[in-house]
């Protein structure tokens, strides 16, 4: 049977529409709104002329209002967070921000609380504590949300901005699916539609946002919003209820947290050349100045880890230091993407040297033989494991390995293909002995290592549990960093271009040293 709720582009829409005009004729198809219209829409507009007709005359659009940010440079449109709020509570929508399927007014106050309460455990002195201990906040009518950025292309593979608010509960991952679902369920905001889990703020083509008055203009709108939902929120037309969002923190990857964050200490300031200044390249931490090395991921008390919290990362007090936080550590408002950071930076670096060493295993007279049948191999278990390898070809190119010289990483752009490929590399790293190529069998025992910490994250809830639990899991990604460290290494004593350590190992290291020594761990890729 077909899927009923599967997607459809607007040129076949239009197509439709002309076959059904056919078969009723003009009379009978004007008394249906639109159907005529959208049969005369030409199919090299069919996206722009179908939409103004299906949102504007059939009414199909949500009522959420555009508001302009400002005018000249500023005159574009954007969603205000107190829009989406009004616009969620009058329609019976709030059970969205919890992960519910429908309305459920009880259970919704009872999962804020709940979120509320466990949080507590990880974030003590957070600010929202005192206004809920003064009563201008009510734990059960206040959701948590994050803001998020990041920059992808448009039409003609134009850069665009687009930031949005979304709630940190949800309805969980599909790996989570015919699970239990507890009364109380906390899940992560992953499963459904980015349409239906993310509360669009903005989307902005990179000539306009690129000029820091229209980013700044941006910011302050941003985080004005997030400041009337938690200072005064909505009132729910029909009740008189009044619901609050608290956004507590702000996500996306490097380059977004360093401008927004207006930061002094970032992957920015990593020295290309032996004795540039080392002036730091983490904005929570010392990690990466004179004296406290960055690439120390593998110890257990790293000097970077004393230095947290101990100066500030902000080069100028940016707008979002304005959201509610723990006090005197606005820096920790800016979170990176776990899953983001590994499968898209650290992970292809990891697997692309862990491929290339492997193709020297494989039989063949030069490198494109060898990676043939390393393709053959990689292929035959993604049909036998049922797992979808997204790429059709692995060659060098596929790990950007255009001599022995160069650095291997992958040149996919789905984080998926990295997951793929550390199952790959677990079972043929793991599967065997490398008496005489310990550095596979090292990368075999990293590979092993983090693709438990990842599996294990994906299918936890918001909060991992129980504490043990979250301990074992961030130890694996410690494991899989020393491991990473030994090989980073290794590499260098060979004089073999491999395991390349960039900066980003740094914030996994601090992200994991935190959940080891946390009383009750949140899931590290949020907060």
């Amino acid at each position: 049977m077909n899927d009923p709720f599967a997607k459809a582009s607007y040129r076949s829409v239009i197509r439709t529409a002309r076959d059904v005009v056919a078969d009723i004729g003009e009379e009978a198809a004007a008394s249906s709104g639109g159907l005529a219209d959208l049969a005369r829409v030409p199919e090299s507009k069919s996206e722009r002329d179908g939409m103004r007709i299906v949102q504007t005359k059939a009414g199909l659009s949500l009522p959420v209002p555009l508001t302009l940010l400002g005018e000249a440079d500023l005159a574009f449109p954007i969603l205000r967070l107190r829009d989406w709020g009004q616009f969620l509570a009058d329609k019976h929508c709030l059970h969205m921000l919890v992960g519910l399927a429908k309305p459920d007014f009880q259970r919704e106050t009872d999962i804020c609380q709940a979120f509320w309460a466990k949080y507590k455990q990880l974030q003590p002195d957070h600010e929202i504590y005192h206004r809920f201990e003064a009563g201008s906040l009510d734990p059960k009518f206040t959701f948590p949300l994050v803001f998020h950025g990041d920059e992808g292309r448009g039409r003609r593979r134009l850069p665009f901005l687009v930031c949005n608010y979304h709630s940190l509960l949800g309805k969980g991952t599909q790996e989570q699916c015919g699970q239990h679902r507890a009364y109380l369920k906390l899940r992560i905001n992953f499963k459904d539609n980015s349409l239906v889990t993310r509360l669009l703020y903005c989307a902005v083509p990179k000539k306009l946002h690129q000029k820091p008055q229209v980013f700044d203009a941006l910011m302050e709108s941003a985080v004005a919003e997030a400041e009337f939902m938690v200072n005064t929120g909505v009132v729910q037309r029909y009740t008189g209820r009044k619901v609050w969002f608290a956004v507590i923190g702000v996500t996306g990857d490097w380059p977004w947290l360093h401008r927004c964050g207006n930061l002094s200490r970032s992957f920015n300031n990593v020295p290309k050349k032996t004795g540039e200044k080392m002036t730091g390249i983490c904005h929570k931490c010392a990690a990466g100045s004179v004296g406290v090395p960055w690439e120390v991921v593998h110890e257990r008390n790293p000097a970077w880890l004393q230095t947290v919290y101990s100066e500030s990362g902000f080069a100028r007090v940016p707008a979002i230091a304005r959201l509610l936080s723990v006090p005197g550590q606005e820096e920790g408002l800016l979170a990176f993407d776990f899953f983001h950071a590994f499968h898209l930076g650290i992970g292809k670096n990891f697997v692309g040297s862990c491929l290339a060493l492997l193709s020297d295993h494989f039989p063949g007279s030069n490198v494109d033989k060898r990676f043939e049948n390393l393709e053959l191999s990689f292929f035959t278990w993604c049909r036998a494991t049922k797992n979808n390898p997204v790429l059709t070809r692995l060659t060098k190119e596929t790990i950007q390995w255009g001599s022995r010289q160069d650095y291997p990483s992958g040149s996919w752009f789905k984080g998926s293909v990295t997951t793929v490929f550390c199952r790959y590399l677990e079972h043929v790293l793991t599967s065997q002995n490398w008496p005489h190529e310990p550095m596979l069998q090292k990368a075999g025992e990293a590979a092993k290592a983090i693709n438990f910490c990842v599996a294990s994250l994906y299918a936890s809830d918001v909060f991992v549990y129980p504490p043990l639990h979250a301990v074992a899991v961030a130890e694996h990604g410690l494991r899989f960093l020393r491991r990473l460290q030994w090989l980073a290494k290794e590499g260098i004593k060979r004089n073999d271009a491999l395991w390349l350590l960039k900066a980003r190992v740094s914030d996994f290291a601090e992200d994991s040293q935190d959940a080891v020594r946390s009383p009750y761990p949140m899931k590290f890729l949020f907060l």
